[in-house]
């Protein structure tokens, strides 16, 4: 993930696909089914200040050479030093993450 990029490995982590997302190295990948949904969304932050959203549905063909996810909610946090290094929270339909220039960011998803 320091470019960007995504990697669908097999069980074995054979490398099955790899998808770029950011121009930007990933450093946060969260898992989570907001209230209300049946599939998880993926929430990824960046070390350039990116907050992104999209579905897992995206992920499930296994060839994902020529497929770019929809993204459903992209946020940049106002400047490029604003990478979000630490963990980010999503409790009921409000995600909470601190910033490398200790800002609190809490986004509500509805």
């Amino acid at each position: 993930m320091v470019d960007g990029s995504v990697v669908v490995t097999d069980k074995d982590l054979n490398k099955i696909s790899e998808l770029k997302i950011s121009d930007f190295s990933i450093t946060n990948l969260l898992l989570k089914t907001l209230p209300g949904n049946s599939l998880p969304n993926i929430f990824i932050t960046t070390s350039g200040g990116e907050f992104l959203e999209f579905s897992l549905i995206e992920f499930k063909n296994k060839s994902l050479e020529n497929v770019r996810p929809q993204i459903l909610r992209k946020k940049h946090l106002g400047h490029s030093y604003s990478a979000i290094f630490g963990d980010v929270d999503l409790e009921d339909q409000f995600l909470a993450m601190l910033s490398s220039r200790n800002r609190l960011y809490i986004f509500d998803l509805y």
